[in-house]
């Protein structure tokens, strides 16, 4: 079978505030750090962190240059995780990135909590393992309160809200682990 390639972004703009304002989030290691190893145990191709804040993606940069020399290296087997990790200003960067690499526009599917309709998780990972996602599929996931509408307009496939109690308010971290469980876990 040949699976199509999978991606993950983790946008910081555009993003909402409890208010519905579109804002820019901070970004927090242990998101780094928890949706890298995600990433690498499902194999995910590259996991994309996006914010337009310079200051935050020399962070990131720091981060990853610390998991990946010295010390750090020999105490932790994290080098295998933070390989997957890419930081982008916008999510348009991180299709470009994959555009270029591949030769073939990656599909784009964005998720949140509040979304009733829209592809379910079955639909997606059928897709996934026949290999129907010719360019890839790049799994968008928002940081604060959701995606900004913007995003969700350009995007080529809503994806289904988690199943769960009328309290669905999972960390991204946590959502996105059991994403890639449910697209990408065996069977």
């Amino acid at each position: 079978m040949n699976r199509s390639k999978v991606f993950v972004a983790l946008l910081h703009y555009p993003v909402l505030n409890r208010n519905h304002d579109i804002v820019t989030s901070s970004i927090t290691s242990v998101d780094l750090h928890d949706i890298a190893r995600s990433c690498r145990t499902y194999g995910v191709e590259t996991f994309y962190c996006a914010t337009p804040v310079e200051a935050q993606r020399m962070m990131v940069k720091k981060i990853i240059l610390h998991w990946l020399e010295g010390r750090s290296l020999l105490d932790h087997p994290r080098i295998e995780a933070v390989k997957t990790v890419k930081v982008v200003a916008t999510l348009e960067d991180a299709v470009e990135d994959i555009t270029s690499s591949t030769g073939k526009k990656p599909f784009v599917a964005v998720t949140s909590a509040r979304f009733a309709d829209g592809m379910s998780d079955k639909e997606i990972r059928e897709k996934i393992w026949s290999g129907d996602f010719d360019g890839g599929l790049l799994l968008v996931f928002g940081t604060g309160y959701g995606l900004a509408e913007e995003v969700v307009r350009k995007a080529d496939i809503r994806v289904k809200a988690l199943s769960c109690t009328d309290y669905n308010h999972l960390s991204v971290r946590s959502a996105v682990a059991i994403y890639l469980d449910r697209l990408l876990g065996i069977r």
